[in-house]
């Protein structure tokens, strides 16, 4: 998956907050997170993303207003 991909998915589903995790531990991602932040900022979904970075901890409720 690339920033382009992941972005897509966005898109489509359109999550009230998305928390991209495992983004450094995987082979398969043919591009980094910043690429995907970068993209997803320019499509207008900035807003909906949750970071987290390693060894950090963040609560995601499940308030489903929108």
């Amino acid at each position: 998956m690339d920033a382009g991909q992941g972005a897509d998915q966005l898109d489509v589903i359109r999550p009230h907050r998305a928390l991209p995790v495992h983004d450094d531990d995987h082979g398969v991602f043919r591009s980094p997170l910043s690429d995907f932040l970068a993209e997803a900022a320019r499509r207008g979904h900035g807003g909906r993303i949750l970071r987290c970075r390693p060894g950090e901890r963040v609560t995601v409720g499940g308030d489903t207003r929108r």
